[in-house]
């Protein structure tokens, strides 16, 4: 539904607010869960399969910011791999 100030995918689940790297807002996935907080409504998880990818909101393969040369990405969070 929107986009974590770390560069992750926001879903909300039951009340949880979940976050996804390498999705974006319109994504539908399945996910595993990795963690929840036991004090407050929010977790983080991992997708697992796609079922439907928001073209649009995604990168495309080249940023200009990846400290390894060539545009190749090195790990950031705000990017994105094209996975279909």
């Amino acid at each position: 539904v929107d986009w974590g100030d770390d560069g992750t995918g926001i879903a909300i689940l039951q009340e949880t607010q979940w976050r996804l790297a390498g999705t974006a807002p319109g994504d539908v996935v399945s996910a595993r869960v990795l963690a929840q907080s036991q004090h407050h409504p929010h977790g983080w998880a991992q997708v697992e399969r796609w079922h439907q990818r928001n073209r649009n909101a995604h990168r495309d393969a080249f940023c200009p910011k990846a400290s390894q040369g060539g545009g190749n990405c090195d790990g950031c969070a705000l990017f994105t791999f094209n996975l279909m």
